[in-house]
């Protein structure tokens, strides 16, 4: 498989990247690329900082087997409710990004992309235990990325002194998270870490991170396949069966073996258990990631634990840029599927493709970043979605559907976000990403310029490959609670929260009134709150520019107008 870089500061040395990169001693491979999952349990019990509590809880870390879940502090087997009725979790991942700047050299020194999860508020206070192994994850992540800051620094200083300024690549530390599972029996996430410290190429490596919802425990691969030795005949069998031989090392069964004792990294999904070898693992760096998976439909499926087969009959799964996703359609066919952005000229921008086994689809749709989501439904078939954010924050989303020979476009839906949050904590924001965990209903952040340029979260469903919408009424999402003010006096129309119905007549407001933005039907009418909490409607009697309500241009009626470019 050919792997793609998401960086695009590094798209030229990586270029140089697969020419001799020798294979590094196991001792290498598992302390820089795949450390146990022991090792990061305990870091995380030792090394966590405390959290501030006016903070929201975020994530922790995976295990492997059942001497992981002992280091973690539970010598019990780790088993869910095999008889739990199967529901949907909300898990939310949180972006935080931050750079060092040199003064002197008036140059970014490095870039840091660290993400984190962390359930609901409601979710939190019914599943203490994951809520604690999350925050405990968070802890985790944070030190690795200050870790790598800190073994760089002398790194930094040395260049700037000895190099031109402008020969300088901004070191790169990015830790993102995928969700690949998430009910009330198992949260599976997958980390994708890649860094830049320097050298001819930058490091790539994948971690897994497997919680019994209920108890907050990381799932140990012991528990899901006891059966080592047959394991690792079936992942040889299916990876020599999916890609060319000559991309792994020639002892490949004896670097699979190692594998599965020392660093397994797995996620747990809906269809079947997904095994990720970094770059090193079993071939070159050169060669790329593999990724493998055992699907509950298929007969190696008697080597997972009864308990730990099947999920939710539709579901949604985050996809990295990083993997090759596999999955079967209705027919039972299984496909690959990889994503990524491909620089054009010297655009800063990237144009969003999809591969699906060996048939590249160029979207025409560029941008600067990409969330991407694959959906299954109850009848068996697969669509993906594809977030792109250009321009202006401006975001667009491609619907695809992976049923045939070939992807399909069947929808695009302009103007548009997968739901997301900012969040400020301590005078600095934070995005809040919401897994939209149930095709059949989930909210898109969608732009609006009715008396103002703000966002709403507009109820969709997928079907048929099309983004249908639910619902009349939207809340709105504006990142400055400034109210519109009245310029005159005006008659408003008092409405039920919840119903939107007409609470009595039109009542008389003066001039100076205050209007909060609370709710929008995306086409001609604004709900806002007043002062004392009661909603009322204005209608616009013309959307085009510019707008007029009551037959007056707005900009006589309100003060406080903002439009975005």
């Amino acid at each position: 498989m050919k792997m793609r870089w998401w960086a695009a500061l590094l798209a030229v040395i990586l270029v140089i990247a697969a020419a001799g990169c020798g294979k590094p001693s196991k001792e290498e491979r598992t302390s820089s690329g795949t450390e146990t999952q022991s090792e990061a349990v305990t870091e995380s019990a030792t090394e966590a900082p405390g959290k501030d509590e006016t903070e929201p809880v975020e994530s922790t870390s995976a295990s492997k087997d059942d001497e992981t879940a002992s280091e973690e502090g539970s010598s019990e087997s780790v088993e869910p409710e095999k008889d739990l009725p199967v529901s949907f979790i909300s898990p939310v991942v949180r972006d935080r990004k931050d750079w060092a700047y040199d003064e002197s050299a008036q140059l970014i020194t490095m870039n840091r992309d660290i993400q984190t999860v962390q359930l609901t508020e409601e979710e939190a206070a019914k599943y203490p235990e994951l809520a604690k192994a999350l925050a405990d994850l968070e802890g985790l992540l944070e030190s690795r990325a200050d870790d790598f800051a800190a073994e760089t620094e002398d790194l930094t200083k040395e260049f700037l002194q000895t190099e031109e300024p402008g020969n300088y690549f901004p070191l790169e530390y990015s830790s993102t998270l995928q969700v690949k599972r998430a009910d009330n029996r198992i949260l599976s996430v997958l980390e994708s870490c890649s860094q830049y410290g320097g050298g001819v190429h930058g490091t790539l490596e994948f971690r897994g991170y497997n919680y019994d919802v209920q108890t907050g425990k990381l799932i140990g691969l012991s528990e899901i396949c006891p059966e080592e030795e047959k394991l690792a005949q079936v992942l040889m069998e299916k990876l020599l069966g999916a890609y060319p031989e000559e991309l792994f090392y020639s002892e490949m069964e004896d670097e699979i073996a190692q594998y599965l004792e020392d660093y397994a990294v797995f996620t747990v999904g809906n269809d079947g258990i997904t095994f990720y070898f970094s770059p090193y693992v079993i071939g070159p760096y050169g060669s790329g990631m593999f990724e493998v998976k055992l699907y509950y439909s298929e007969e190696c499926a008697e080597l997972i634990a009864e308990k730990y087969r099947g999920g939710m009959p539709r579901f949604t799964e985050q996809i990295s840029e990083e993997e090759s996703l596999c999955l079967r359609d209705a027919s039972g066919k299984e496909k690959r599927v990889e994503i990524y952005g491909e620089l054009v000229d010297e655009s800063e921008q990237r144009e969003l493709m999809l591969m699906m086994d060996d048939v590249v689809v160029k979207t025409g749709a560029y941008g600067y970043a990409f969330a991407n989501y694959r959906m299954h439904l109850e009848d068996g078939s697969e669509y993906v979605l594809c977030g792109v954010t250009t321009d202006n924050d401006y975001g667009v989303i491609l619907i695809f559907d992976v049923n045939g020979d070939r992807p399909a476009q069947t929808d695009v839906v302009g103007g548009a976000h997968f739901e997301a949050v900012d969040v400020e904590v301590d005078g600095n924001y934070s995005t809040h990403y919401i897994f939209p965990k149930d095709p059949g209903e989930f909210r898109l952040l969608r732009r609006c310029d009715l008396l103002s340029t703000y966002s709403y979260l507009q109820g969709v469903r997928l079907a048929g490959g099309k983004a249908e919408v639910t619902g009349k009424v939207y809340e709105t999402v504006r990142y400055q609670e400034d109210p519109l003010v009245l310029k005159q006096e005006m008659d408003l129309l008092p409405v039920k929260e919840g119903t939107f119905e007409a609470a009595g007549e039109a009542e008389h407001f003066a001039a100076g009134t205050k209007l909060f933005f609370r709710y929008t039907d995306g086409i001609d009418r604004v709900w806002f709150a007043l002062e004392d909490g009661r909603l009322v409607e204005v209608k616009l009697s013309s959307t085009e520019w510019p707008m007029q309500v009551d037959g007056k241009d707005i900009e006589e009626v309100f003060d406080g107008l903002f439009f975005a470019g």
